[in-house]
């Protein structure tokens, strides 16, 4: 859902905004707001559940949660459902403290959810892999698949074993997981 159009957004503004139940992404200027539901919120928790204790046991990064925005090179601020930054990469990234980060993270977890299709998400991905990111997920509950895309335009759907690839070595997840 559109919120504003036609405004100049600071970074400041949108931080200001109040709670409304989704997230908040500035797309070619314009204010979205991506509310999710239940099935939606049921899958990050079963991804977190499986991904922060890996991360954190192999101190290879943080795992941020969909209210991180990050600054796209092309001026789009994006904020995925879940992302990874490897540590080695934190500390090359701009941002305020209490503010969004510049640049983009080394996988990007969207979850597809109505109104949402797989090409908006593709949309989202390629501003991604623009400004950085490694690798993307995109989680289909209806279809119970996870479409991998890389920065070299490849693309697979995977309903058997998930893994981290390079991005996050050794982790790996069997995609029933996320719909149980």
């Amino acid at each position: 859902m559109n919120l504003v159009t036609e405004h100049e957004w600071t970074e400041a503004q949108i931080m200001r905004l109040p709670d409304v139940g989704g997230k908040y992404e500035l797309v070619e200027g314009e204010l979205v707001v991506v509310a999710a539901g239940r099935e939606h919120e049921d899958v990050i928790l079963a991804l977190n559940r499986h991904l922060i204790p890996f991360v954190t046991r192999h101190d290879l990064g943080p795992i941020y949660q969909a209210s991180l925005g990050y600054w796209m090179k092309n001026g789009n601020l994006r904020s995925p459902d879940i992302s990874f930054v490897a540590k080695d990469r934190l500390n090359d990234m701009t941002r305020d403290p209490k503010g969004f980060l510049h640049g983009s993270p080394d996988l990007a977890i969207e979850i597809l959810s109505p109104p949402n299709t797989v090409e908006a998400m593709k949309k989202k991905a390629r501003d991604y892999f623009e400004s950085g990111s490694r690798l993307v997920w995109i989680v289909a509950p209806d279809d119970q698949t996870v479409t991998v895309l890389r920065p070299d335009g490849s693309e697979r759907t995977v309903t058997g074993t998930l893994t981290g690839e390079d991005v996050i070595p050794g982790f790996s997840l069997d995609v029933s997981e996320l719909f149980r």
